[in-house]
């Protein structure tokens, strides 16, 4: 499996697991379950007990960046090809109030690149068609949710291994994005 994805995704697991010291699944105070997706069925996996890095380590395999992992003969990839936003299995798993994100749905209008301010490469080209399948999916699995948010993510400032709290980044967007529901929330909430 190592050579279907630019990084095997090991070191990343060994990580993991010294961090998060063998622990299950079953062992979680607050019910959690890992969304994955079956990369031969396109199916939506939740991993629900087993040792917690290896779900986590799945769940976040990105196509083509990281290997798949194998658990049970699946071949495992990242939930959001699938699911990005799993509300349903969040009130399946007894949740009153679900709060769903979508990373994707402030990325377009790619203003930058109508403006002629960003050159398009094949690199992006790829990068927005995929970000496009999964923003369309977001928006349908937000419908299940109580309160979508959709941070708004300054143009290329997307990404998986950088800007996450630096400068305005991912971290601050979402907090700013909660900021604007907060009164819904509390009405919800019944404050």
């Amino acid at each position: 499996m190592a050579d279907l994805g630019l990084l095997k995704g090991n070191k990343f697991l060994q990580f993991l697991e010294f961090f998060l010291k063998g622990v299950k699944i079953e062992q979680l105070k607050i019910p959690f379950k890992a969304a994955t997706t079956d990369i031969l069925t396109g199916e939506t996996v939740y991993l629900g007990k087993g040792n917690l890095a290896t779900a986590i380590r799945a769940s976040i395999s990105i196509p083509l960046v990281l290997a798949p992992v194998t658990i049970d003969g699946k071949k495992l990839v990242d939930g959001g090809n699938s699911t990005p936003v799993p509300a349903k299995m969040a009130y399946q798993m007894g949740a009153d109030l679900v709060i769903g994100v979508n990373l994707y749905g402030n990325i377009f209008p790619l203003t930058a690149a109508i403006e002629g301010k960003m050159k398009l490469t094949t690199r992006e080209v790829f990068r927005l068609s995929y970000q496009m399948l999964l923003n369309r999916m977001a928006v349908e699995n937000l419908d299940d949710a109580d309160i979508a948010l959709n941070p708004k993510i300054p143009e290329g400032k997307f990404s998986l291994f950088k800007n996450f709290v630096k400068e305005k980044g991912i971290v601050s967007c979402g907090e700013e994005a909660m900021d604007a529901k907060i009164g819904l929330l509390r009405q919800m909430m019944g404050d």
